[in-house]
């Protein structure tokens, strides 16, 4: 292959990438970017009762899209500690009852981006914590 074509195709191949990089989804929103609000429908109980019932304590994760109304939707959990104690389950169940604003402080859309919800669920003083494990 000659210098020319060489060149060429070197520089093909760095504005593909360029132009992949650039069409990327954006990172998920979290709560830095944006507060969510329990939706006026109220509160349910959310910690798992067979985490509490052994005396658990535990973090879940769940990815959620936000639609136009900014309710949080289609929510899967991406991580869960510890595995088995339903943590994954009862954030998904917290993160569809929020709601977050339309837009952000800048005035940019919600509607359409990811949103990840962390939770650590902790249990109320009075009870102790007994296990690790469900």
């Amino acid at each position: 292959m000659s210098g020319g074509k060489l060149a060429a195709s070197l520089t093909a191949l760095v504005l593909a990438m360029s132009s992949t990089a650039l069409a990327q989804e954006p990172l998920p929103l979290t709560v830095k970017d944006v507060k969510p609000a329990l939706k006026p429908s109220g509160s349910p109980r959310f910690y798992p009762e067979v985490a509490q019932r052994a005396g658990v304590e535990g973090r879940a994760t769940a990815l959620c899209d936000i639609a136009k109304n900014g309710d949080l939707i289609n929510c899967t959990v991406s991580d869960e500690t510890p595995q088995g104690c339903q943590f994954g389950a009862a954030v998904v169940k917290l993160a569809t009852a929020m709601r977050v604003p339309r837009r952000l402080e800048d005035g940019t859309p919600t509607a359409g981006r990811r949103y990840q919800f962390d939770l650590k669920f902790k249990l109320p003083n009075d009870m102790p914590v007994r296990a690790t494990s469900c």
